[in-house]
């Protein structure tokens, strides 16, 4: 049975398209910190992003560095519209929850859970032109 996010934890992911020179490329950046430990998952450091599915209510990824592989499942609950700038204007919109569900599961390299914990009241935040660039069609099944 999973219990809530233990309040001495932090998660974070986040994925962009990133322009350079007039060229993009995809990165993101992750974080999972819990009992003193910081586990880093970007691809400055060579991490994988192996998966990603999303189905307009439920995103679920998996990332993998050299000693750790992480597994998230996020669902959106109730979420409210935001304006966010575009084209130096704040044209676009985006929607951001502040009640979804999340699960995390850390696992090492021999495929032992390390940490496994969910939260009830997670920020989330999707723009679904991302997976554009990373080559998922949505809806999908996670």
């Amino acid at each position: 049975m999973l219990r809530l996010f233990n309040p001495e934890t932090s998660f974070t992911f986040s994925v962009a398209k990133i322009l350079w020179l007039g060229r993009y490329s995809v990165g993101f950046i992750s974080f999972l910190h819990f009992n003193k430990q910081f586990h880093l998952f970007s691809t400055h450091n060579n991490s994988i992003l192996s998966h990603i599915a999303y189905d307009g209510r439920t995103i679920g990824f998996t990332l993998n560095n050299k000693e750790f592989t992480l597994k998230v499942t996020a669902i959106k609950n109730s979420s409210g519209e935001l304006r966010a700038p575009e084209s130096g204007k704040m044209s676009r919109k985006i929607k951001e929850s502040i009640d979804s569900v999340v699960t995390i599961s850390l696992f090492d390299k021999d495929n032992n859970m390390v940490y496994n914990d969910l939260a009830r009241r997670a920020g989330l935040e999707i723009i679904e032109k991302i997976f554009e660039y990373l080559d998922v069609k949505i809806p999908i099944q996670v």
